[in-house]
């Protein structure tokens, strides 16, 4: 503890982190004790022989160490005298009136307490407090009666007592403290490492300092700051906005109205360094592999993670540095050319334009629309003269000379095909489709035709097998007829069926007999026989089917996994889907488990980061006058089927694209 004691040449009222701790009279001392930590410092002085009602607020923001310093790190008191004391009696912590802890003389400031011992402290602690949500291994944020608190399960006291609007954790690093809709940060001792006052405090983050800021969004006054992990403010000038950290290299904002359009200027921090650089660019962009475009005058620039300039501004537009440390850059006459990290030309600026068509290869593209392929490492110019080169992957390219296409060996600079296709384009990682007039087939990656170009359409590929389709000879609506087939050529559909369907991700055929579909292996043989009005496609080794006006789900040996009880039942595109029943919405996983109970009005499309926005139509308590009112209540459900408690008492749809807070706490749904 830290004494503090001041003399106040007029009478006055002082606050602490907003409460009102003193009456003060003038001239005689006023002496209190405060644990380590920061605090927030209000004395509403009367005036001498002024009003009696009239009140002046002074504050100050106070900092006061374990060796019983303070720190007063904004002083404007006019006629108060602050006096430290530095002699430090104990650590004696607040202590909460409710509480069942009110010993403060532990000989051991921290002492070690077993998991099990724990445990039953933890089950008690329940029993005294609304909720416990815990913060770290140690200590607990405690609810009562709408209030947070925060709780030492060792030393079973209060760190921070039951008043505050909320307590919530952060990081396992800090947690963030809220009073009067304003906050500060908390150690993972619960010592306040600020004062209360910050609009708001940035969460999740990874970065060494913390960004804040002061006032709402759309006032004029409002600021941004940074707050070290002990609590320090970063002594920046206040700016607009300040933008997550790039590596180290925090982008601050500044904005000033000029004729009612607002002139954005831009700086960087340095958190590493603390180097400071005064917003003086007008655009910046994004950083990659060292280096940031900016903006100055019209004219593009980088500069490194630092924040220093390193190529000065001087292009009309410039590109994103790549991993093999070139960029794009364009100068004021339309002419491109690239540049490497020092801002040196690896390619002179004399092209139309400059397309990069492999890690360290560029086509350059004269004015008369054609192109030379140029290799940035060696500044090699393969001496051909092309009319379109397209990227494949980094050793082979698609090119075209008249009106057909080929292919090339960029690491051997030899031709792999000659032009003798219509068209040539990637069919997956390692396949290449080919056509010539209306018929289609498969090159590999050397070039070799993997299937003739006989075929009117080439669908699914895998492990060796192919989905292909011809033209339909007879009287069927279909205009192709579609088969598996392999490498050889054979034939691998199923006979005795009237339509087959691939589902070669999963090793299956769908097979429909003309009323019912059923399921083959990729042999032929019958899995299931037709007896489901649809099977639809599988997703994660898993089909929606749907039988006598009810769906559910099977895996690809043919079980039931999702009972066929739903009226509605998505695709399984990830581990849970929706699904409805008896005109309820829910979500089942993949075992069949209902996850979230068919109980809501209405869902969202999708779960999102493990929550569901769901809806419920019930009796509006707000017009006691007319029980028959309804209205929509809508919240959110976790993936465990946990409802989601909001603080908002006002009924309303939120955004489609909004994310849950995943510190909400609670099971039961609040309006929102």
């Amino acid at each position: 503890m830290t004494k503090i004691s001041f003399i106040s040449k007029a009478d006055g009222e002082l606050f602490i982190d907003g409460d009102k701790v003193a009456t003060i009279t003038a001239n005689s001392p006023c002496e209190f004790e405060l644990p380590k930590g920061a605090y927030q410092f209000c004395f509403n002085q009367k005036p001498i022989e002024d009003d009696d009602d009239l009140w002046y607020p002074q504050e100050f923001d106070l900092r006061l160490n374990g060796s019983g310093s303070v720190d007063i790190r904004r002083e404007d008191w006019n006629e108060v005298h602050i006096i430290s004391h530095t002699t430090t009696i104990g650590d004696v912590l607040f202590t909460d009136v409710m509480s069942e802890c009110e010993n403060d003389a532990d000989n051991d400031p921290n002492p070690e307490v077993d998991a099990d011992m724990r445990n039953v402290r933890m089950e008690k602690l329940k029993s005294s407090y609304d909720k416990v949500i815990p913060f770290n291994e140690v200590l607990m944020i405690v609810v009562r009666e709408d209030r947070y608190g925060l709780y030492d399960l060792n030393r079973e006291r209060l760190v921070q007592p039951v008043k505050y609007q909320k307590i919530w954790s952060a990081t396992p690093e800090y947690a963030i403290i809220q009073q009067d809709n304003l906050c500060g940060l908390l150690s993972p001792e619960g010592e306040k490492l600020t004062p209360i006052k910050y609009s708001w405090i940035e969460a999740n983050t990874t970065a060494r300092l913390i960004r804040v800021s002061m006032g709402s969004y759309t006032s004029p006054d409002s600021w941004f700051g940074l707050v070290d992990r002990p609590g320090m403010e970063i002594p920046l000038a206040q700016h607009t906005n300040i933008y997550s950290p790039e590596g180290d290299l925090f982008t601050l904002e500044d904005f000033d109205m000029c004729f009612d359009t607002p002139i954005h200027t831009y700086g960087f921090y340095n958190e590493r360094s603390g180097e400071y650089i005064r917003p003086k660019y007008d655009q910046v962009g994004t950083l990659y592999y060292n280096r940031m475009p900016v903006c100055r005058d019209g004219l593009w620039g980088y500069v490194d993670g630092k924040g220093h300039e390193i190529i000065a501004p001087r292009f009309r537009q410039v590109w994103n540095f790549r991993s093999k440390g070139f960029a794009l850059v364009e100068l004021d006459d339309d002419l491109f050319g690239v540049i490497d990290r020092q801002g040196n030309y690896i390619v002179q600026p004399e092209y139309r334009t400059i397309e990069v068509t492999a890690e360290h290869w560029v086509a350059a593209y004269t004015e008369s629309d054609k192109c030379r392929l140029i290799n940035l490492q060696t500044g090699h110019i393969m001496p051909t003269i092309y009319d379109r080169v397209e990227y494949l992957n980094n050793r082979v390219m698609i090119f075209k000379r008249g009106e057909q296409w080929g292919l090339l060996d960029m690491e051997a600079r030899e031709t792999l095909i000659a032009a003798s296709y219509d068209d040539l384009t990637p069919h997956n990682d390692y396949l290449i489709l080919a056509r010539r007039g209306e018929q289609v087939g498969l090159l590999d990656l050397q070039g070799k035709e993997v299937l003739p170009v006989t075929y009117s359409q080439i669908g699914a590929c895998r492990d060796g097998l192919f989905w292909v389709a011809t033209p339909n000879e007879d009287d069927s609506l279909s205009l192709h007829k579609w088969r598996c087939i392999d490498a050889q050529g054979n034939d691998k559909t199923p006979r005795g069926y009237k339509e087959c369907y691939e589902s070669l991700e999963a090793g299956v055929f769908r097979v429909y007999d003309g009323m019912k579909e059923g399921l083959c292996d990729l042999q032929g043989n019958e899995i299931i026989p037709p007896t489901f009005d649809s099977i639809y496609d599988f997703h994660h080794g898993v089909a929606v089917v749907c039988r006598n006006g009810h769906m559910g789900a099977i895996d690809a040996s043919g079980n039931i996994v999702v009972p066929i009880i739903y009226d509605n039942l998505w695709n399984f595109l990830n581990d849970t889907t929706l699904a409805s029943r008896d005109g309820k919405w829910g979500a089942v996983d993949r075992t069949g488990r209902e996850v979230i109970p068919c109980r809501y009005q209405s869902t969202d499309s999708r779960i999102r980061n493990g929550y569901a926005k769901v809806g419920i139509t019930a009796l509006a308590m707000t017009d006691p006058d007319n029980p028959e009112l309804t209205a929509d209540f809508v919240g959110y459900v976790n993936k465990s089927g946990e409802e989601i408690r909001f603080t908002r008492e006002i009924p309303c749809y939120c955004d489609a694209d909004e994310t849950p807070d995943p510190n909400l706490d609670g099971r039961d749904i609040f309006l929102n």
